[in-house]
């Protein structure tokens, strides 16, 4: 009979360590791991993100002529009456003149 007593104590008591002490770490340990896999979600998106901009980037590099004609075609500052100017001289070298230029605000 003491036997049976002790040993349902210990399962008792085992219980009550398991319910008040491996049970909330258990727990944390689980929101510990969701909060892993949402980082690991995030970086894989990122890396995919970069890497579609690697591509973007690779194909820009063969469109290098075109894109030299643009940039060399647009100021790095906007002012009016350099943009004005620009396209009197290219009309000029096209048989053309600008005689007005508006703008609707």
């Amino acid at each position: 009979m003491n036997k049976f007593f002790t040993i349902v104590i210990s399962i008792a008591l085992l219980s009550f360590f398991g319910y008040f002490y491996l049970y909330p770490s258990y727990t944390e340990w689980q929101d510990d791991r969701t909060k892993l896999e949402e980082v690991q979600n995030k970086l894989a998106t990122r890396n995919e993100y970069f890497e579609g901009l690697k591509e973007l980037d690779e194909k820009l590099g063969s469109y290098e002529v075109g894109l030299g004609k643009i940039e060399s075609a647009i100021p790095n500052h906007f002012s009016a009456p350099k943009l004005y100017n620009y396209l009197q001289q290219k009309g000029a070298q096209g048989g053309m003149i600008v005689q007005e230029i508006s703008s609707v605000k």
